[in-house]
């Protein structure tokens, strides 16, 4: 027997399925005339690229239309006698809550280790060894609470006994809470030192909200045979999926707008592999699987568009609440994606705790049990049942909508970790196919030791970058404030070597500098470096930085200026990716500008003036 839509779908159904795939479609219409006004500045665009990048849209939306078709025909697990919502308000997890609270409680644990240590590690947040270093990018929590300095012992024994705690199921209301608070609380403060957001961390943060404050001691807790198995609400446990699906969600949506097609004609996926592989970032060698797939064009476009469709799928939760294989599914798309950006981007993504809250979506009371508990009693407050948690997931989404607002809000809002100026990294690293054609650059800083035997050899100087972590707190610290707070903040490093992040920096060395550096796009073969130069530099005491003047000249700053022989400027030519030499004011204009210094007494040294080469074809749009 033929089965026909109207079996599948109810009208109403329907209705919102048409209204989802106009949607789909309107996203690829729009978003090649949306982005080339952004970059070029006007509104034209090829109908072509119009065409195509709508059937790319919507084959998305077919992707997930098919999927829940799929899904349709898998076992549910309802609770009979009300709806969809009812099903979810009224139903008892205990052993998915017991899941929850353990994985979830390890997962703060070991945020609540790493912020610890990058904390003491870097310095940066004691205010007595560095008065320069104030937080750069405030959160939220930051304007309420100030860093309390109480040391790294006592922050790491009272998460231990916080995991202590949730692990055994007891006060579970205040230990998971308290968990969650103080993971929150290191990775904002860390966090305001540098100007993007934690992603790593914000689905840990986000997968928590729903549980907060909730008894979550479930069917695994010390003392459950002498208490009896509590009642174990499904809503939280639901709200925490949809929370995550969300994000990944988030992600997607912010690559189709400002990525879209592009996103798998262009050379962007090869040139993100090679971002998290260079010696800039890490250490490791490039594995020769992922050389295999920047080789490959197949193998590079189904990588591409693979990784949209993996953080597409998830979204499907929305739907899939009584239906346990296809929030396996979906938990197991969430995991396998952060499995895969582990095995291609490295050290870049910290897959251990992603995986432990992809069990969330793992249906446990179902596939142990088969069987759907009810709750006791029902709990209304205010006209919602309690499980949905004083309506949190229409608040959530109520922020999520501001979060995306700010993407056009010219200042940053940084209420972390709510809402930012989140892109996703949804900027492709390389130049958008409605340009010119203009070679793209990927910008990159840190620290430098100073060694005068390399002269004017830029090269030479970046062979002795300081190793660790070029994306830490100290780094953006040292790129945010002005050249006389950095230069303070040099030498208080050095004053305070070890306790700060210029431990890294050997003992004998002359001078450090922070320095930036510019890297070349090349389609999967590597970042050769374009230009690097010092920002600042400290040497014996004394610091120099160069800037530009009103009328284009090169002016020496800093306590060291006076010994300043001559200062060459040069300039970056973005179609050769040579550095020109500027012969008059009008012509300092670049996406990069270097000088060659030269002090009275013969050193040498090169420095980067202003750095805005970013994956962008214009200067007109600059986002930090």
């Amino acid at each position: 027997m033929a089965v026909t839509s109207a079996s599948l779908f109810s009208r109403r159904s329907l209705w919102i399925i048409m209204l989802v795939g106009i949607g789909f479609l309107l996203l690829g219409a729009i978003q090649p005339v949306f982005i080339r006004y952004v970059m070029i500045g006007n509104l034209h665009a090829d109908p072509a690229q119009i065409l195509l990048s709508s059937l790319f849209s919507l084959t998305f939306f077919a992707l997930l239309l098919g999927l829940y078709v799929a899904f349709e025909k898998t076992p549910k697990a309802r609770i009979t006698g009300g709806g969809y919502i009812y099903g979810i308000l009224n139903r008892s997890v205990p052993r998915a809550t017991s899941m929850a609270r353990i994985l979830l409680g390890l997962s703060f644990f070991l945020v609540t280790l790493k912020y610890t240590a990058l904390i003491y590690d870097e310095g940066l947040l004691r205010s007595d060894l560095f008065t320069q270093a104030l937080p750069q990018y405030p959160k939220l929590i930051d304007r309420v609470i100030p860093f309390l300095d109480f040391g790294p012992g006592l922050y790491t024994g009272l998460a231990a006994a916080l995991l202590a705690l949730t692990t055994l199921g007891l006060f579970s209301r205040v230990s998971f809470t308290g968990a969650w608070a103080l993971a929150l609380y290191l990775v904002s403060h860390y966090e305001s030192q540098t100007p993007l957001w934690s992603h790593g961390e914000v689905p840990i943060i986000l997968a928590g909200i729903p549980f907060l404050l909730r008894d979550m001691r479930g069917h695994w807790f010390v003392g459950n045979r002498a208490n009896g198995v509590p009642l174990s609400p499904y809503g939280p446990i639901f709200f925490s999926q949809v929370f995550l699906a969300l994000f990944y969600f988030g992600a997607f949506f912010m690559k189709m707008v400002f990525g879209g097609l592009s996103w798998v004609t262009s050379n962007h996926f090869t040139n993100s592999l090679d971002i998290a592989w260079e010696p800039v970032h890490s250490a490791l060698q490039k594995p020769g699987y992922v050389s295999l797939v920047q080789e490959i064009p197949a193998l590079t476009t189904l990588s591409s568009w693979g990784h949209l469709a993996m953080q597409a799928i998830p979204i499907l939760v929305l739907f899939s609440a009584h239906k346990p294989f296809a929030r396996a599914f979906e938990g197991a798309v969430f995991v396998g994606g952060v499995v895969l950006l582990w095995a291609f981007m490295g050290h870049l993504w910290p897959w251990y705790w992603w995986l432990f809250i992809g069990t969330v979506f793992i249906d446990w009371d179902y596939f142990l049990t088969r069987k759907v508990a009810r709750l006791d009693t029902p709990t209304p407050v205010g006209g919602l049942s309690a499980q949905t948690w004083w309506g949190v997931l229409p608040l959530y989404l109520g922020l999520y909508a501001l979060m995306v607002l700010s993407l056009v809000i010219p200042k940053k809002l940084d209420l972390y970790p709510f809402f930012d100026h989140l892109t996703f990294y949804a900027l492709p690293y390389d130049s958008y196919p409605y340009g010119n054609g203009d070679q793209s650059y990927y910008p990159e800083r840190g620290l430098m030791v100073f060694d005068p035997a390399c002269g004017l050899d830029q090269a030479c100087h970046y062979a002795n970058r300081v190793s660790g972590n070029t994306n830490s707190a100290g780094y953006s610290v040292l790129d945010a404030i002005s050249g006389d707070a950095r230069s303070a903040l040099l030498l208080d490093c050095l004053q305070h070597r070890t306790e700060s992040f210029c431990r890294r920096v050997p003992e004998n060395a002359e001078g450090i500098g922070a320095w930036r550096g510019v890297f070349r796009y090349t389609s999967g073969h590597g970042l050769p470096l374009v230009a690097a130069g010092f920002t600042t530099l400290t040497l014996k005491g004394h610091s120099l930085s160069v800037e530009i003047d009103g009328a284009g000249n090169p002016v020496a700053t800093g306590s060291a200026a006076d010994d300043i022989d001559r200062i060459v400027l040069r300039r970056l030519d973005r179609t050769t990716g040579t550095l020109v030499e500027v012969t008059s004011g009008q012509d300092a204009q670049a996406c990069l500008m270097m000088a060659d210094v030269v002090w009275k007494n013969g050193l040498q040294a090169p420095f980067m003036i202003k750095d805005t080469c970013r994956w962008r074809v214009d200067e007109v749009y600059d986002r930090d």
